[in-house]
């Protein structure tokens, strides 16, 4: 799989290139640049799909690598669908989505919509690659996705945050990754397996109450 710098990254969405740091700024143009360079490195991405603008950021351990194949691997399942969410992020902006896996993330797997953002606990991905877990993970996460392409859908409701709402997001996303093929039972099953470690790696609560029953 391709790797491309930050500056190819903001060059293929059109952005702006990162200005010096500007803290830098009694030194003359090329030091800055050098300095911030030494004191930020650019980061780097693996390129998922650029048609639909997905890449991930290379952080995130020793899993990072599988986790890039397994996102690839399950973003072609979601097949025929691909071209609805594609137009969606196309619509949304240059930096939609975002795709990262984060160490100690509140979360195993989110789906954010304001920022259009994929977020993954690394820590927990570790555990569902030994577990043969990870492609069903990150199929819920593209099913929360996809629903948000829809108007009507739960995860398009702005109003509060409920639990009766959270309950709907996570039903329409398993429903959706089940009819791509993801075994939505079977992840429902692990994660009640591993409720006292996900709550320890994500140091969230709630990971201790059992997870949404598959309809």
């Amino acid at each position: 799989m391709d790797i491309i710098t930050e500056k190819e990254l903001r060059h293929r969405r059109g952005l702006p290139a990162v200005e010096p740091n500007p803290t830098l700024k009694f030194m003359d143009a090329e030091t800055q640049k050098i300095y911030s360079e030494m004191l930020s490195p650019p980061n780097q991405y693996f390129v998922i799909d650029p048609f639909a603008n997905l890449y991930l950021l290379a952080a995130g351990g020793g899993c990072v690598v599988a986790f890039a194949d397994a996102f690839l691997e399950a973003w072609k399942r979601v097949g025929e669908d691909r071209p609805r969410l594609v137009a969606f992020w196309d619509n949304a902006g240059p930096q939609a989505p975002s795709l990262k896996l984060e160490s100690g993330l509140s979360l195993i797997g989110k789906y954010d919509a304001k920022q259009h953002l994929f977020g993954f606990n690394t820590e927990a991905m570790e555990l569902a690659i030994k577990a043969d877990m990870l492609l069903h993970v990150i199929g819920h996460e593209l099913g929360h996705g996809w629903c948000h392409t829809d108007p009507a859908s739960a995860m398009s409701n702005p109003g509060a945050v409920t639990p009766e709402l959270l309950k709907a997001r996570e039903d329409e996303a398993n429903a959706k990754a089940a009819a791509w093929g993801f075994d939505m039972r079977a992840l429902e099953h692990w994660g009640n397996a591993n409720r006292k470690r996900f709550a320890e790696m994500t140091k969230n609560p709630a990971y201790l109450n059992e997870f949404t029953p598959v309809v």
